[in-house]
């Protein structure tokens, strides 16, 4: 783990060993075996008691949790259909969603169709797209 941490972002790192300590905590205070690959149910219980303090913490606690379990060559614990369903719930709550698209508006569109000149290769190209 502390190779690791001297890898990358150390607030990242640290806010990936405070998840793994509060899951272990978490696993200790419920009585349940400390088994790898993580148990879907240990991850949903986790998801579901810490999600009533933060959750954009829980989100980051459990996104270290998928890290470290893949990294040390276990299934990914989110890809269960509920357990991904915990989590989107969890975005939606913070804020956090992938499926935010706006529509293209004419001043989009005219700011893209001035850049052509200089992502188009020819003349004819460029032509072909602005007469999409």
């Amino acid at each position: 783990m502390l190779l690791l941490e001297c890898s990358g972002d150390t607030r990242l790192w640290q806010a990936y060993l405070e998840g793994l300590k509060k899951f272990l905590a978490f696993r200790k205070d419920m009585g349940m075996p400390a088994a790898w690959p993580i148990p879907e149910d240990q991850v949903r219980g986790f998801l579901a008691v810490e999600s009533l303090y933060s959750c954009s913490k829980t989100l980051t606690y459990v996104a270290a949790l998928s890290y470290l379990s893949r990294l040390s060559g276990n299934p990914d614990p989110l890809e269960d259909a509920i357990t991904r369903c915990m989590v989107m719930g969890l975005r939606r709550q913070v804020g956090i969603l992938r499926e935010k698209y706006t529509p293209i508006t004419i001043e989009v569109l005219r700011s893209l169709l001035g850049a052509l000149e200089s992502v188009c290769v020819s003349h004819y190209e460029c032509l072909l797209f602005r007469a999409l």
